[in-house]
């Protein structure tokens, strides 16, 4: 796996002309008794970057410091200054180099102003990424994870030499919630020469299960079921009402510990794309930052590229649409939605599309997949036909690269898996019945109440022809294709087996056979006809049509 890592990355430097080396993953271990302090600060790293980030692709930038230290990992060194083409082209190609689950990057000194926006790329966050860096100072460390460029960036820890006789370091990490309400920078660690770390705390904690009571806002318009809301006079404000997502936003700020506000957007619009590339309604207040989520958004190609969406937790489902036929013989309800030409062409539909489901699973058979019988390729296409659920209906939308969506999404996990979603909208349902029912006059009540009594009759309903014109249809439709079958089993048994009797099985008794005789005699005392056609059961109890030919 090493060895494809290395030839990857030495290719990415190759195009790019990114100045650094690749060392080898058995190279031996940093020197533990190394007195020069850019081994310590290596050692420092390496022992850091090893406990809590193992599975990660290291990328050493320094001058000269680090780089030619020995690395028991497999890493990339670089330097700041000409190392920039590498950076852009591994976030562009982040697939490239899928053998890793992440990257950290370690540094002796903080990125400058056109290293951090690469380093930062908000569209590039498939992996995730770790940040160890090294300041001269606490207050130029302070400064530097308070940096609002940083306000993505879950995982990033600060080293500061606080003893420059004993060669220790301290390690500063920052909070993204605290109660205070704002971002909070903390000493977790120290590092000394001889002694180690003073504890095992983990520098790169799971910051987004408690956002410790932070208020965030929402951005929404009304949209029943999944948002509804009161709307507040003179404000963008509004108060929400029962609704799927409110109902959904209430489990999450429950678990993850948040307030939260819903606005409407300045403008009253969804969003749509302008022409300098941004947005404006609600994706823009979401692109923005203007809000921390919106509530139902669907997704489409355009936005995925400005906003993050995440998991998927309602179906809506398509169906055809027609207007309501006027009366007509129920007989005709069958097949009077649509054309004759409309049918004809839906039927070929089907079955081209099932022709082409079945080779196309059939040509994937040969490649190893599971093999599809006509039948099922026929269920596939007909189900699609009948009901298409491709339209779906995400629940929220973030900025690109904010750290909680992946907790927002595994939330949504866990009230899809309860059942919640349907108790939900069985809950909305009973909600908007008893609205609809409060919102009527007592005259529409009483109104109501007598037809409904009018219809229920004791709960007896007099049948007549009219009713039964549909289950007629039907008995007519099995009974023909009953005598269709028939038919084509009467044919296919005339063509293919032979005459059950043959003449030569009934001996001549005065020009007549047996088999005549007992015909003519069974139907009275007739003189048998010189010629002609008789019939009648042989001594076998078979039923035979015979020819008296004239003379014999």
């Amino acid at each position: 796996m090493h060895e494809k890592v290395v030839v990857c990355l030495l290719l990415v430097l190759l195009d790019h002309f990114a100045v650094g080396n690749f060392i080898s993953d058995t190279a031996e271990k940093v020197n533990e008794s190394a007195d020069i302090t850019d081994e310590n600060l290596a050692k420092v790293m390496y022992l850091l970057a090893d406990e809590y980030t193992p599975q990660c692709l290291w990328v050493v930038m320094s001058d000269n410091t680090l780089r030619q230290q020995p690395w028991r990992h497999s890493h990339l060194t670089l330097d700041p200054k000409e190392g920039k083409s590498t950076i852009d082209y591994i976030n562009k190609n982040t697939e490239r180099v899928t053998l890793f689950s992440c990257f950290t990057f370690l540094m002796t000194r903080p990125p400058d102003s056109s290293l951090m926006p690469l380093l930062t790329d908000s569209s590039n966050m498939q992996l995730t990424r770790y940040f160890i860096i090294q300041f001269l100072n606490e207050s130029e460390a302070h400064e530097f994870l308070l940096d609002e460029r940083l306000i993505d960036e879950e995982n990033v820890a600060a080293l500061v030499k606080t003893d420059t006789r004993r060669d220790s370091y301290g390690i500063m990490i920052r909070q993204l919630f605290h109660s205070s309400g704002s971002t909070q920078v903390l000493f977790v660690n120290r590092w000394e020469k001889g002694k180690g770390f003073d504890n095992s705390d983990n520098i790169f904690p799971e910051q987004m299960k408690n956002f410790y009571g932070t208020k965030m806002r929402g951005v929404t318009l009304d949209f029943r079921p999944f948002t509804d809301y009161y709307k507040v006079r003179g404000s963008r404000v509004v108060i929400p009402k029962p609704s799927l997502d409110v109902f959904m936003l209430e489990v999450i700020a429950d678990t993850l510990n948040f307030t939260y506000e819903l606005v409407m957007p300045e403008d009253g619009l969804w969003g749509y794309l302008k022409d300098d590339g941004h947005w404006v309604g609600v994706v823009g207040d979401v692109e923005f930052r203007r809000a921390n989520f919106s509530l139902v958004l669907s997704l489409t190609l355009e936005r995925i590229f400005s906003v993050d969406f995440t998991r998927i937790y309602y179906n809506d489902p398509l169906s055809f649409v027609t207007a309501k036929s006027r009366p007509s013989p129920p007989w005709l309800k069958l097949i009077k939605p649509f054309s004759s030409g409309v049918w004809l062409l839906a039927l070929l539909s089907i079955v081209t599309g099932v022709i082409l489901y079945y080779i196309i699973y059939r040509a994937q058979a040969l490649l190893g997949t599971y093999y599809l019988v006509p039948s099922r390729a026929f269920m596939h296409i007909f189900g699609a036909f009948v009901n298409q659920s491709l339209f779906t209906i995400p629940w929220l939308s973030s900025g690109r690269g904010v750290p909680y969506r992946k907790t927002f999404d595994s939330v949504m996990a866990y009230c899809l898996q309860a059942g919640l979603i349907d108790k939900w909208e069985r809950d909305l349902y009973s909600i908007y019945l008893k609205e609809a029912q409060d919102n009527k006059t007592p005259l529409q009540k009483k109104k109501e109440k007598m037809e409904a009594d009018a219809k229920r009759n004791d709960g007896q309903v007099v049948l007549n022809l009219n009713h039964l014109q549909g289950p007629f249809l039907i008995l007519l439709l099995g009974s023909a294709s009953g005598v269709l079958l028939l038919l084509l089993e009467f044919v296919i048994a005339r063509m293919f087996f032979a005459f059950p009797v043959s003449s030569r099985e009934l001996p001549k008794i005065n020009g007549l056979s047996p088999f005549n005789q007992k015909t003519l005699m069974s139907n009275g005392p007739h003189t048998p006809s010189p010629g002609g056609v008789v019939s009648g059961f042989d001594e076998k109890g078979n039923y035979v049509i015979r020819a008296v030919v004239k003379g014999n």
